[in-house]
């Protein structure tokens, strides 16, 4: 098993002769070898390897077989959390996502949660992307709406001396 963008070093076979008549580790052969492996493309490769004597043939064949395990990387621009008062407008700071075999991904983020930036709370959103391997990573923005502030004169002739959050 190779991962993907790994190289890929073919350590080929070796083959002997054995037998009463030969050395006791036997007549090195040659040996020749069929096929490739490319380490840019997903999928399984089979090498073979052939040696030949006295019009005998004997083979033995490697599978390769190069995998993308890797999670693709999600970065959320600005803040993960986000503090905004009620009545404030919430622009989505926006995201990348990239993949070492697909490329961009930022198209396939999958966001989740809404915010309502009307009622004070705490609200979650949640980033998601998988690769067409089948990994996936997630991330979480945090967004908090506070109460907006009012003010209330409490002294005389409209002066304020005293702050009341309601």
């Amino acid at each position: 098993t190779l991962e993907y963008g790994e190289s890929f070093k073919d350590e080929g076979a070796k083959a002997a002769l054995v037998g009463k008549w030969h050395l006791k580790n036997g007549k090195e052969l040659e040996v020749s070898a069929q096929g490739a492996v490319d380490e840019k493309k997903l999928g399984e490769y089979t090498l073979t390897y052939s040696a030949e004597t006295f019009g005998k043939e004997a083979q033995i064949t490697r599978n390769v077989k190069v995998v993308d395990t890797k999670k693709p990387s999600l970065k959320l621009e600005g803040e993960e959390k986000i503090t905004l008062t009620e009545g404030q407008e919430y622009k989505e700071p926006g995201f990348t996502a990239k993949d070492n075999y697909d490329g961009d991904l930022a198209k396939e983020v999958k966001t989740e949660g809404k915010v309502d930036t009307k009622k004070a709370g705490t609200y979650k959103l949640s980033y998601s992307v998988k690769d067409s391997s089948g990994n996936e990573v997630s991330a979480t923005r945090e967004v908090v709406v506070k109460k907006k502030a009012v003010y209330r004169p409490t002294g005389s002739a409209g002066v304020t001396d005293k702050v009341t959050v309601i």
